[in-house]
């Protein structure tokens, strides 16, 4: 049997702020929604769950990291926390996709469109298939208009942005939004297995090297423009 690589989780890419390590088939986290949260809460809580977990930093394996889509600030705080404890301990690093770990929250079979609050009217979104305790990723991730997402009666819809902008959407069926309710928000939790077996395949970056993959990199100019 292989030995599973010890990894701490981090989510900062959206109002909640989660931490996660798995031990020994047990999972210890602490997630927190709120305003502004990230830069108050996300240190202690890594120490919370590495002191629950009876874990130091240098028997980490890997720091798996939220990288987008998401709020600006909250990606840039948890990828520079995450920075600063690969450094520390000289592991590698694993980014995570927050519309995918969505899509691993759902936990049912077949298309899953997870979808996050992007502000100025506009959403983060991918479509992703869910089958047999897999989740595959069909196309990129794109910011869109909510008037121009059309979306089908069969797809089942994660995220906090399908009711947030319900009334804007293009649906291709008249039965409405099949959403999955309680699940708004990625928690870093959900991202365990997937980084689990990017660390077994050496899917891993250098700390030096990691970046937030932002999808929507005029934001400073957009906002600009709306003053």
């Amino acid at each position: 049997m292989t030995k599973q690589a010890i990894i701490l989780a981090i989510d900062t890419a959206t109002s909640a702020c989660s931490v996660a390590i798995r031990v020994n088939g047990v999972t210890y986290e602490r997630f927190e929604v709120g305003s502004n949260v990230h830069s108050k809460v996300l240190l202690a809580m890594v120490q919370s769950v590495l002191q629950e977990a009876q874990l130091s930093v240098a028997e980490l394996d890997a720091v798996a990291v939220s990288q987008g889509p998401g709020s600006f600030t909250g990606l840039r705080i948890g990828v520079g926390v995450a920075q600063g404890i690969a450094y520390g301990c000289g592991c590698p690093m694993i980014g995570v996709s927050s519309l995918e770990t969505l899509a691993w929250q759902a936990a049912v079979d077949g298309l899953v469109i997870a979808g996050i609050d992007a502000r100025m009217g506009e959403i983060y979104w991918c479509q992703f298939l869910v089958e047999d305790g897999s989740v595959s990723q069909l196309g990129n991730a794109k910011v869109s208009a909510p008037a121009d997402i059309a979306l089908s009666s069969d797809a089942l819809l994660v995220g906090n942005a399908w009711l947030e902008y319900a009334e804007l959407l293009s649906l291709t069926e008249s039965d409405g939004l099949n959403v999955l309710k309680g699940v708004e928000l990625p928690r870093a939790s959900a991202s365990l297995d997937f980084a689990q077996a990017q660390y077994l395949a050496h899917k891993t970056v250098a700390a030096a090297d990691f970046a937030p993959i932002y999808v929507r990199d005029n934001v400073a100019k957009k906002a600009k423009s709306q003053i």
